[in-house]
């Protein structure tokens, strides 16, 4: 039996980012150390302007190299079920709903009907999910009992706390701009997938770009300083089976 390597073919868009701060001479004299603080927080800006730049791509479900979108029901080249599987759902977050996301991704083959050997290792939530992600997964779990002392969801008598089963086994991880419209959106992810489900290509690396110098244009002209950061990047979905995307509503 003779294997190769599937090869794909995808046309990307590389995008300019750019971001300028501008300060007259008279500001650079302050003293109080608001400026200096407000240069300081300029270039942190450059490691959270990547978080959000690669969030931006994700959140868009963009068309991968399979030609589906990054979390779709029907991603090709599986041999079984079809000839497609999903990482992809609207149920909100509970446990039966985790389970059936932790079982999926456990299930993935590839075209020859071999498991990828796929894990659920981290889960993403926003600020509202936050507590019940990890009420859910802490080393400790509240459920609510019937009469009869078994867990229930209806005809309730009484709650208690139960050893997690899921505890040390799945990273919380809290996703700050997962609000508004995505607030009860969640994910899971593969943390030890060698291919990661999204890749970055810097076509330019970020860079400081200054006019600072006395002889400077801006300076010169119009009495002021520039800083710039700038970059041209792709940001693509790659092995989108190393997530499973919830776009719950509720």
């Amino acid at each position: 039996t003779y294997e190769s390597f599937r090869m794909y073919y995808e046309t990307l868009e590389a995008k300019r980012f750019q971001v300028t701060l501008e300060l007259t001479r008279r500001e650079l004299s302050d003293k109080s150390g608001v400026v200096t603080d407000k240069i300081n927080n300029f270039f942190k800006f450059q490691a959270a302007a990547m978080d959000r730049l690669s969030f931006a791509k994700m959140i868009s479900n963009p068309t991968g190299v399979d030609a589906v979108s990054m979390f779709n029901a029907s991603h090709p080249h599986a041999s079984s079920a079809g000839g497609v599987q999903s990482n992809y759902s609207t149920n909100p977050l509970t446990l039966a709903n985790f389970e059936t996301c932790r079982k999926g991704m456990m299930g993935y083959t590839n075209d020859k009907d071999e498991l990828i050997n796929s894990s659920l290792t981290i889960i993403r939530v926003g600020p509202s999910r936050i507590r019940q992600a990890k009420d859910l997964f802490g080393a400790q779990r509240v459920i609510a009992v019937d009469s009869t002392g078994a867990e229930a969801t209806s005809s309730t008598v009484d709650a208690t706390t139960i050893q997690n089963a899921y505890a040390g086994e799945v990273l919380v991880i809290e996703e700050p701009r997962l609000t508004g419209t995505y607030q009860y959106y969640w994910f899971c992810q593969d943390g030890n997938a060698p291919a990661k489900p999204m890749i970055l290509i810097k076509v330019e690396d970020m860079k400081v770009v200054t006019q600072i110098d006395e002889s400077s244009p801006e300076r010169f002209t119009a009495d002021r300083y520039l800083w710039s950061i700038e970059a041209t990047l792709i940001f693509a979905p790659y092995n989108s089976l190393a997530m499973y995307g919830n776009y719950a509503t509720s």
